[in-house]
């Protein structure tokens, strides 16, 4: 009788621990995505947002954002979000036409590297 309990509950605790990455994932809470804020050139010089990614060590990157998502595509760079003064957090985008800002962690040099090692199909380490 006990060892029939004891395999029971020991049967339980691991199909628990089997389906916990799936279990976790139902009490997480969902976050809704950032809204896009369209900036300028005005935006980007009057903001403090190049001082502000210097401080993380990134740099500000213009982008065509006809090809934003090729920019993308392989993590040389990211999208920027920002916090406005009244707390609220934002996703930049570009103006109408105009370039969308991105953030990145790489200099051209480093960046020019790596898009040269994927051509010719190098791992690089990110």
């Amino acid at each position: 009788m006990y060892i029939l309990s004891f395999c029971t509950i020991l049967g339980g605790l691991s199909a628990l621990w089997f389906f916990w990455d799936k279990i976790v994932v139902l009490f997480q809470k969902k976050t809704a995505p950032l809204e896009e804020k369209k900036v300028g050139q005005t935006f980007l010089s009057e903001s403090r947002l190049v001082v502000e990614l210097q401080s993380k060590g990134l740099r500000l990157f213009l982008a065509n954002t006809a090809e934003l998502d090729t920019y993308l595509a392989f993590g040389d760079y990211e999208r920027i979000s920002w916090t406005d003064p009244r707390g609220k957090t934002w996703l930049l985008a570009g103006e109408l036409g105009g370039p969308t800002p991105l953030q990145t962690r790489f200099t051209m040099e480093e960046i020019r590297k790596r898009k040269e090692n994927r051509r010719q199909n190098v791992p690089t380490k990110p």
